[in-house]
C-alpha cells in the first residue's frame, strides 16, 4: 500500500540491546536514577509530568506511548454500608479526575502563613 493511505500504517522495528545495571522494584528510586542520569525510564505519564515540565527529564520518544496509562483504581469491599469519610473520599477523587488529570493542570501555588 502507498504511503499516503490513511488505512496504512508504516512499521519501524529498531531492536536495542540494554544492560540493566540498575534494577528496582520501587518506581520513585527508578525515576530518581533517571533524573540522575544512570539511565531511562518507561512509566506512565502520571509518574513523570512534573519532572517533563521542570526539564529534569525528557521524553525520548515523545511520538511513542503505552497502549494503557495504567490507570488508577479506587478499590472497596463493597457499597453496601460504606463509612461517609470513604463514600467523600471517592466524591472528591472523582472530582478532582472530571475535567482533567491533575498533572495536566498548572501547578497551585500556595501563600505561605507567616
Amino acid at each position: 500500500m502507498p504511503r499516503s493511505n490513511p488505512k496504512c500504517i508504516v512499521w519501524r522495528v529498531v531492536r536495542v540491546r540494554l544492560t540493566a545495571p540498575y534494577r528496582s522494584n520501587d518506581i520513585t528510586a527508578l525515576v530518581e536514577a533517571a533524573r540522575q542520569g544512570i539511565g531511562i525510564v518507561a512509566f506512565g505519564e502520571w509518574s513523570m509530568a512534573r519532572d517533563f515540565a521542570e526539564g529534569t527529564l525528557t521524553p525520548l520518544l515523545p511520538e511513542w506511548s503505552f497502549e494503557t496509562d495504567g490507570g488508577i483504581h479506587l478499590l472497596r469491599p463493597s457499597v453496601r454500608l460504606m463509612p461517609a469519610r470513604t463514600e467523600a473520599f471517592v466524591r472528591w477523587i472523582v472530582q478532582l479526575f472530571e475535567e482533567a488529570p491533575p498533572w495536566h493542570r498548572a501547578p497551585v501555588t500556595r501563600a505561605l502563613a507567616d
